[in-house]
C-alpha cells in the first residue's frame, strides 16, 4: 500500500508533474538544454559520493523542466527542487553508491529527450518515479 505520509505526498505531486514536464522537454528541448542535460548525466554517471550523485540529480531533474518550455511548470522549479531532494535522499543508497538502476533509468529519460521522443520520456519518467517508489517504500518496511 502506498505511503499516505510525507514521501508518499512527495511522490504524488512528482507523477503530477514529471510526466508531463518530460514529453514537452522531448518535443521542445533545444541544443542548449540538451547540453545541459547531457552534463547533468554525466556528472552523475561520474560522482562517487551521495552529496555529488544528489546535485547533479537535481540539476538534471531541473533541465528537465527548463526545457519543458511551460512557464507555468518552470515556475515549479524551485519547489519540486525541495521535493526531488527529499525523495532522492529517501531513495539513494545510504552507503554513498550510484544506483545502478536508477542511472540507467535517468539515461533512457536523456535519450529520449534527445531523440525527441515524447512517449519515451514520459514512459522514462514513469520509470524513474517507481524505481524511487520502491525504494522508499523498501526502506519504510520494518
Amino acid at each position: 500500500m502506498r505511503d499516505t505520509g510525507l514521501l508518499g505526498a512527495l511522490l504524488d505531486l512528482r507523477l503530477a508533474i514529471e510526466p508531463l514536464g518530460a514529453p514537452l522537454a522531448a518535443a521542445r528541448a533545444s541544443e542548449a538544454d540538451l547540453t545541459e542535460l547531457r552534463g547533468a548525466y554525466e556528472a552523475m554517471a561520474g560522482a562517487g559520493r551521495r552529496t555529488g550523485y544528489i546535485e547533479a540529480d537535481l540539476r538534471f531533474h531541473g533541465a528537465v523542466v527548463r526545457a519543458c518550455g511551460n512557464v507555468f511548470i518552470q515556475q515549479l522549479e524551485t519547489a519540486l527542487s525541495a521535493v526531488w531532494k527529499t525523495s532522492f535522499q529517501a531513495s539513494s543508497s545510504p552507503t554513498g553508491a550510484p544506483d545502478s538502476a536508477a542511472l540507467k533509468l535517468h539515461q533512457k529519460l536523456l535519450v529520449a529527450i534527445e531523440r525527441h521522443d515524447a512517449a519515451g520520456a514520459e514512459k522514462a519518467v514513469h520509470g524513474l518515479i517507481a524505481r524511487a517508489t520502491t525504494r522508499i517504500e523498501g526502506r519504510s518496511t520494518p
